[in-house]
């Protein structure tokens, strides 16, 4: 009320420019949508100072935040479209080699767990712009875990194990798919990261004997020995396994000898 009594003032006593400025509060007031209160402008300087306030309010507060939202919502979906984009092109490349559906939901499953989980980055692809003592750093922070739950890397000089930390690998396996088969050869360590296993019988290779869980490690003696696999092992869940190569172990050991 108090502004429409102030808007109703002598208008034989008001310049051109005073109308102006009244009409610019006002107008600013409404668009802002302030609201107008008990309290109002009363006089040139209140009313530009009230303008100015309300105007860097919006264009500061406002623009900032809803500018800050969009440029987060372009970057997620640009990451999504790309994507969709990659997911796309392995799924024609599939049926174009004619490669069993199932194989082919395998394979699809794989990528949207990869996307809801890690939005479609791997780890080793986040840090392989790093100059490779920093890889190193990095690497020895995030696979402690793996090197400290296997017994054979105990008392081992740290040299060592920074640069076979290097070659710690991340893989994902989806819900049934077999990580290792009774009778292969073995030459990987596992490390289960996230998510449960379940060892199979040897008799039969259906029956569940055994349940693995997070933080169990697997497979160290084939770093040593080159022996066939006494039992199958299938993922339960989704399942991250930190993954050490025998191949791998052997190259450091070139520059490591002691770790013999």
């Amino acid at each position: 009320m108090s502004l429409v009594l102030n808007l109703r003032g002598s208008e034989d006593l008001m310049s051109t420019g005073e109308r102006y400025i009244r009409s610019l509060y006002w107008g600013s007031a409404t668009v802002t949508s302030t609201g107008y209160g008990e309290l109002s402008a009363t006089n040139l300087e209140e009313r530009w100072f009230a303008v100015l306030t309300m105007l860097a309010g919006i264009s500061v507060f406002f623009g900032m935040l809803l500018g800050g939202l969009t440029s987060m919502l372009t970057n997620l979906d640009s990451q999504r479209a790309t994507y969709v984009h990659r997911l796309q092109s392995v799924m024609d490349q599939m049926k174009e080699l004619r490669i069993a559906k199932d194989l082919q939901n395998l394979v699809s499953g794989y990528y949207n767990y990869m996307w809801i989980s890690k939005m479609g980055v791997q780890q080793d692809d986040i840090f392989a712009q790093l100059p490779l003592c920093l890889q190193a750093e990095v690497s020895r922070t995030t696979n402690r875990s793996v090197l400290e739950k296997a017994s054979i890397f105990k008392d081992i000089d740290e040299g060592f194990l920074r640069m076979l930390s290097l070659n710690i690998h991340q893989q994902l396996y989806l819900p049934g798919q077999v990580i290792i088969s009774r009778g292969d050869t073995a030459h990987s360590l596992f490390f289960v990261h996230r998510g449960t296993l379940e060892v199979l019988s040897d008799k039969d290779d259906e029956t569940p004997v055994a349940t693995l869980r997070e933080g169990k490690v697997f497979g160290e003696v084939s770093l040593i020995f080159s022996l066939p696999r006494s039992a199958t092992v299938r993922a339960i869940t989704h399942c991250e396994l930190m993954t050490l190569e025998k191949v791998n172990v052997q190259k450091v050991l070139e520059y490591y000898p002691e770790g013999c």
